[in-house]
């Protein structure tokens, strides 16, 4: 496992949404990369490839530019980078790999396994409740509340819970046995993620709900 930090400048990349843009000047990927030479051969050339990935998705940093042109879309910041993240989630964190044989027998080498790594299990993650988050909407005789909802992140799979309205305590589940049961979705509170590594990490983070656009 390599630790890395890629940053380049002075970047001419320009997205195009329809007759708007947004440049991006530069970026910055720091994560942890996967270098494997598999499988290995007991006959010259001793190894079969090379396979490349990211262990868990990169944290990527972008300046952008002409950020003020996109405003009628409602795209901020965050919302381009995430885009920009499920694009190298989708080619080049687990499952998703960059694979190249050193031999063209599929005897010897089985490219379909190397380029489509199994899972080794499955992780069901139940959000049940949160305390004490940040009120983000002011009100004029009352505290500050949120709606928050929470992003949960494992290898290339994404997924998000419903929301819970004006509080900073939130609860989604009374009890967790009796999922299913209530008056709300199990897939809005729970979600199955296939494990493909046992060093893979868990990423969850509390977002409040605009109706406008996320924060």
């Amino acid at each position: 496992h390599i630790e890395v930090e890629l940053k380049t400048k002075n970047l001419d990349v320009e997205l195009a949404i329809g007759a708007l843009t947004a440049g991006v000047k530069e970026c910055t990927i720091k994560g942890t990369l996967v270098v494997r030479l598999d499988p290995l051969l007991d006959h010259s050339p001793i190894l079969g490839g090379l396979v490349i990935y990211f262990l868990d998705p990169p944290v990527l940093d972008l300046d952008f530019t002409q950020l003020a042109s996109m405003a009628e879309l409602e795209l901020s910041e965050r919302g381009l980078t995430r885009i920009f993240e499920k694009l190298i989630a989708n080619r080049l964190v687990l499952p998703n790999v960059w694979f190249r044989p050193f031999l063209k027998d599929e005897d010897i080498v089985d490219t379909a396994t190397l380029r489509d790594p199994k899972p080794v299990g499955v992780l069901r993650v139940t959000v049940i409740e949160g305390s004490k988050l940040y009120g983000n909407d002011f009100h004029l005789f009352s505290k500050a509340t949120s709606d928050p909802y929470v992003r949960i992140r494992l290898a290339d799979d994404e997924w998000q819970s419903c929301k819970r309205e004006e509080t900073c305590n939130p609860k989604w589940l009374t009890d967790p046995e009796t999922i299913g049961s209530e008056q709300i979705s199990p897939d809005e509170v729970q979600h199955d993620f296939l494990v493909y590594d046992v060093g893979q990490t868990l990423r969850m983070e509390v977002f409040d709900w605009n109706q406008i656009m996320e924060h």
